[in-house]
């Protein structure tokens, strides 16, 4: 889900492919057609939306990665050709920025790129750190016998041209544990840590760092973040919070 202008709920619905759009208080007021299986879906500053594709090899290679829709569903521009390599290292961020242009970036590689137009590229962010190995190699035993690799889970502008990252890491304590089923709340936990960057746009510099001991995720593509965690009861709960700069590296 996104929200948007006065709470308006916009349910992306990937089994019938078409977003559904609602008021707040859950009356229905229209809905279109997108094309294809979304992989990240974000609502820019000016009303339109950006929907990247998620390939599934079915003769869909030809296609492409991202797409700029109306608030009708009008396809307003693509760019973005698959890599034709593993349908997996095709998977994208899509992100709004301030000044109402967008950021977009591969969930296998600590790189994030601005644009205003589709058709160019404003400006790139990267950084070489250790926690994210630049290679992109994929092994079989992945989740076996060996850890899973870093992936971007989530990216978001904040008001002051602050960048906000959050990358999915391999446990420091990493170690199979087969009675643990995927996906499970105890598994993310020993699976994944998620690593947490600010970085100042304007100055070009990292402000703040924090490694944090269970899986995150986004909120409605906002800085809401939650966590999943089973209860004494046994039950599984939702814990939702916002994340905030307490303090900045020297």
């Amino acid at each position: 889900m996104v929200v948007g202008e006065g709470d308006t709920i916009h349910v992306v619905d990937d089994s019938h492919l078409r977003v559904q759009t609602f008021t707040s208080s859950g009356e229905y007021v229209r809905s279109f057609r997108i094309p294809g299986i979304p992989g990240s879906f974000a609502l820019l500053a000016g009303g339109n939306f950006m929907l990247h594709r998620k390939l599934t090899g079915q003769g869909d290679d030809d296609g492409y990665l991202f797409y700029m829709v109306d608030p009708a569903g009008e396809v307003l521009a693509r760019f973005g050709k698959p890599t034709r390599e593993l349908i997996e290292k095709d998977q994208w961020l899509a992100s709004p920025s301030n000044n109402g242009g967008f950021w977009t970036a591969s969930m296998w590689k600590y790189e994030f790129i601005h644009r205003t137009l589709v058709d160019s590229i404003d400006l790139t962010v990267t950084r070489d750190v250790s926690w994210f190995p630049p290679d992109g190699k994929w092994d079989d035993e992945m989740y076996v016998t060996v850890p899973p690799p870093a992936n971007l889970v989530h990216m978001w502008e904040d008001d002051l041209g602050r960048l906000w990252t959050y990358t999915a890491i391999p446990d420091e304590e990493w170690e199979l544990a087969s009675e643990q089923r995927q996906g499970m709340p105890e598994w993310a936990t020993n699976t994944f840590d998620i690593m947490i960057e600010v970085i100042d746009l304007r100055e070009g510099r990292l402000i703040a760092q924090h490694r944090h001991d269970r899986w995150v995720g986004p909120v409605c593509g906002s800085n809401l973040m939650y966590t999943v965690v089973r209860a004494e009861s046994g039950d599984t709960r939702v814990h939702v919070f916002r994340p905030t700069l307490m303090g900045t590296l020297d």
